[in-house]
Formats: C-alpha cells, sequence, structure tokens
C-alpha cells in the first residue's frame, strides 16, 4: 500500500507474517511490519494494530531504526487492522489482515 507527500514521495508498507513456534503455534502468530519510502527506512513511523472481531485491543507502537515494528503474539484469525502515520503523510489503514 502506497501514501503520497505533497513532495511526491511515497511510503511503502510491507507486512510480514510469521507462525509462533511452541505449544500453541497452532492458534498463534506474529506480525512484522516494515515501513519505508523511496529513500529506505522510515523509523518513527507510528503503527497502529487493532482487531475488528476484538481480538487485541488497539496497541500503537513506534518503527525502529530500520522501520520495523513486531507484534510477536497474536491469536490466528482474520480481522486484523494497521494503521500507519508519518508526520507529512497521509494516515493509511490496511483491514482484513489474516494472522495464519
Amino acid at each position: 500500500m502506497n501514501i503520497k507527500r505533497s513532495t511526491g514521495r511515497q511510503i511503502v508498507i510491507l507486512v510480514l507474517l510469521f507462525l509462533a513456534t511452541g505449544i500453541a503455534a497452532a492458534q498463534t502468530g506474529s506480525l512484522k511490519v516494515q515501513v519505508f519510502d523511496e529513500d529506505g527506512e522510515l523509523p518513527g513511523a507510528t503503527v497502529t494494530l487493532s482487531s475488528d472481531r476484538g481480538y487485541i485491543v488497539a496497541t500503537a507502537l513506534i518503527t525502529d531504526e530500520l522501520g520495523v515494528v513486531d507484534f510477536p503474539i497474536l491469536r490466528a484469525g482474520l480481522g486484523y487492522i494497521i494503521e500507519v502515520s508519518f508526520p507529512g503523510f497521509s494516515t493509511v489503514r490496511k483491514s482484513d489482515i489474516r494472522i495464519p
């Protein structure tokens, strides 16, 4: 997903889904989000994860120096929502994310 800044720069959000290991591996997973633009990583972006099915309380994290946030243990299922915001850019919202 892309959003444009007034200068024409774009933010790209890379969503990586990982299966958790361990006893509850069949029922949990994790989510890693990387935010970047054409110049590279975008540290300091706010990534909010929520669920329209009540799986989690909305949680906001700030991307690290590589533009990455990690939500390590999530209930498997559909209905997760990611919102990404950064000063000077429009907020991006991606819904219907499925944790395998």
